[in-house]
């Protein structure tokens, strides 16, 4: 008769161990909901606050929303209607990172060097999603 050998494996897993395990499906999961899980574009802008922003989609070929920074300038109490027809006032959220979005050079301001994009070193208007401040700390003054 032959002799049977037998392999015993024990795993010890410790609890930081099971919660590192965990901790890393999660990750794991979540990373493949942000690569495949759709989304609709996102509202942003460049680094400078910019005043007023989309909700209406560009031309229906890029299919990517619209802002733009007004020509003009307004007091903090004319922002409600200083906006074209079919746009709004940006929260500053919506326009914090412009790769979703389309500027509209026809109704935003451009400077010489603009090209297709918004104008830098513009200051403005933006919704911040702060209590009403007077603060001059950016993201937070209303």
């Amino acid at each position: 008769m032959q002799d049977e050998k037998t392999i015993v494996i024990d795993i010890n897993l410790t609890r930081g161990l099971v919660v590192l395990l965990a901790l890393a499906l999660l990750v794991a999961a979540l990373l493949g909901y942000l690569a495949w899980g759709q989304r609709d574009a996102a509202a942003s802008g460049s680094q400078a606050p910019l005043d007023h922003a989309q909700a209406k989609p560009l031309a229906a070929s890029s299919g990517l929303r619209g802002y733009y920074l007004t020509q003009s300038t307004y007091q903090g109490n004319e922002t409600l209607t200083a906006c074209a027809s079919g746009y709004h006032f940006a929260s500053l959220w919506e326009i914090l990172d412009p790769s979703n979005l389309k500027y509209d050079t026809d109704l935003g301001m451009v400077r010489d060097d603009s090209g297709q994009g918004p104008p830098s070193y513009v200051e403005g208007w933006v919704r911040t999603g702060y209590y009403s401040s007077t603060s001059s700390t950016p993201g937070y003054g209303n």
